[in-house]
């Protein structure tokens, strides 16, 4: 399985929010067709749902799934890491590992 974390961004920063995909390939500048790719796999996996509206259908954060939980928790550790946030707090507050 291939695991495209951009496609996923969208959800990790409003879990609860209705996307569409041509918003998804949008924001990860991917092209329509990719994007529906990957959507559809991750609902297979139960990573995100899908729920028919009216015309097109929206898909949602699977928030029961401890596997979107697994890779939030992940994706959300190296943003912290790479954002130079624990450096600093180690900075200021004198902290060597």
């Amino acid at each position: 399985m291939e695991l495209n974390i951009a496609i996923l961004q969208p959800f990790f920063a409003r879990p609860r929010t209705p996307l569409l995909v041509r918003e998804l390939a949008r924001r990860s500048n991917f092209s329509h067709t990719t994007a529906r790719k990957y959507v559809l796999q991750y609902v297979k996996e139960g990573i995100i749902t899908m729920k028919k509206s009216t015309t097109y259908p929206v898909y949602f954060a699977n928030l029961d799934s401890a596997r979107f939980r697994t890779i939030k928790l992940y994706f959300t550790l190296d943003l912290i890491q790479t954002s130079g946030l624990l450096s600093f707090l180690e900075h200021a507050y004198s902290y060597a590992p």
